[in-house]
């Protein structure tokens, strides 16, 4: 039989909670249903130019609006660290009439303590320990034009106040578009003075499980430079990694183009992106035998189902939006190799052991994912499947649902010897068949896949 080592990517960290809404001004969405659309005959309706219409998709052309006024906000511990913050953030303001250093209720920021897990940027115990204290905080705020403005500017001077203020008030600063909290030093770490304005720079990428096990990402900072968030949905979470590389490419090209070529559809291109690190990950890309490019649907959205009163957003779909076409938009993306195929005896004793104490924990897995896959954490389970000519092919599966013996979700492996089955497709296998299975748990640990470690020794 044929063992498929599956290629999973590492660090998977699925949000646990998401930002609460800020002050910023919303568009309201339009719904196709009550909005007057053209389209063809049995095809997605295409959105008026310049309308954001739910559900339809984008017309060609810009989608870059107005950026909104720019901000941060500073958090305190007392009162006079707030006062010498003023005094240096509006020193680094003087004479420009649209900027603002205002005092601000601590209940009024995007500061969320419970969220320091999962926002905080290389907070040390001692900034934590002084955040769990803080009173006080003060909101710096930079206008932007109407017109003729240079946004990047604009930004490094609403930046420049903020790291000021909150290094004079021994502070920290929030970012309200994206709710991380930053240190000073993580704060110059993350956006130096003359910051290049890059996608890893200045957004956030939630990846959120949804209720039909796999995850979503969600975008957060898009809307500070006057672009709409971006949303996938229907992932699997083995994907991740992957599609948060595509998701930030896509956020790069709206960043520096802000516009669709054709209805309906993005085209990213790492080859066309000139802000680096792009134009290095492009080279390294090619090395590796991938394109760098792909081709992405796009229609008006509320995304995640929480945010209905949100500013319409981009959802990108890949080829159809199956998990099929998402491996295979990753593999020509990435230049991926063929997962790897090692041989195995039917009579290997120790694999069979291996098989046997590995099932007698899983089953002790079933209570826990009998009602889904709890947040945080990833299972995958390795099947069989008959091959073309009638043998076995062992392969990962990640779960999604787990009712009595049966496990469905989707295939992690592209197979070798099966010419009817993809990477991706969604497949139902029987527990009493498995062979293994690695779980992921919600503080990164892992438990199993101990005959990998069998079959990959020399």
């Amino acid at each position: 039989m044929r063992i498929a080592i599956a290629l999973i990517g590492c660090g998977l960290g699925l949000a646990a909670c998401k930002p609460r809404d800020g002050g910023t001004p919303r568009a309201q969405p339009v719904h196709a249903s009550d909005a007057t659309t053209s389209a063809a005959p049995d095809a997605v309706p295409v959105a008026t130019p310049g309308q954001r219409t739910i559900g339809a998709r984008i017309a060609a052309g810009a989608v870059r609006g107005p950026a909104p006024a720019d901000e941060y906000h500073l958090v305190f511990t007392s009162a006079a660290d707030a006062d010498r913050a003023r005094a240096a953030s509006a020193r680094v303001l003087a004479g420009r009439g649209d900027a603002e250093v205002a005092a601000l209720a601590l209940a009024d920021t995007m500061f969320m303590p419970e969220a320091l897990p999962y926002r905080g940027v290389e907070l040390t115990d001692a900034d934590r320990a002084g955040l769990g204290a803080a009173a006080t905080a003060l909101r710096v705020t930079v206008g932007h034009p109407a017109t003729d403005h240079d946004l990047a500017n604009d930004l490094h001077l609403t930046a420049a106040a903020a790291r000021a203020g909150a290094a004079a008030g021994h502070g920290w600063i929030v970012d309200p578009y994206t709710s991380q909290v930053f240190s000073v030093a993580s704060f110059d770490g993350t956006r130096p003075a003359g910051f290049a304005i890059e996608a890893h720079r200045v957004i956030i990428i939630d990846a959120v499980r949804d209720d039909g096990g796999g995850i979503f990402l969600e975008t957060f900072g898009m809307a500070r430079l006057g672009l709409p968030e971006l949303y996938v949905r229907g992932l699997p979470s083995s994907y991740r990694d992957d599609v948060v590389v595509l998701v930030n490419a896509a956020a790069q090209t709206l960043i520096e183009g802000g516009r669709l070529p054709r209805d309906g559809e993005l085209d990213v291109a790492t080859a066309r992106l000139t802000t680096e690190p792009w134009p290095t990950r492009h080279r390294e890309l090619v090395a590796a035998g991938g394109t760098g490019a792909v081709t992405l649907g796009a229609t008006w959205s509320t995304g995640d189902d929480d945010h209905h009163h949100a500013d319409p957003e981009i959802e990108l779909t890949i080829g159809d939006g199956s998990a099929v076409a998402v491996a295979e938009a990753r593999r020509a993306f990435f230049g991926l190799d063929a997962d790897e195929v090692i041989q195995a005896a039917r009579d290997d004793a120790e694999l069979a052991a291996a098989r046997k104490r590995a099932m007698v924990e899983l089953a002790k897995l079933a209570p826990r994912f009998a009602h889904g896959v709890p947040d945080l954490e990833q299972l995958m389970v390795k099947a069989p499947f008959t091959t073309d000519d009638g043998g076995v092919e062992w392969m990962w599966v990640e779960v999604h649902a787990w009712h009595g013996k049966r496990l469905s979700g989707v295939l992690a492996n592209q197979p070798f010897s099966i010419a009817a089955l993809k990477e991706g497709a969604e497949v139902v296998v029987d527990q009493d068949e498995l062979f293994d299975y690695t779980h992921r748990r919600a503080d990164g640990t892992t438990a199993g896949g101990e005959t990998n470690a069998i079959l990959e020794r020399p």
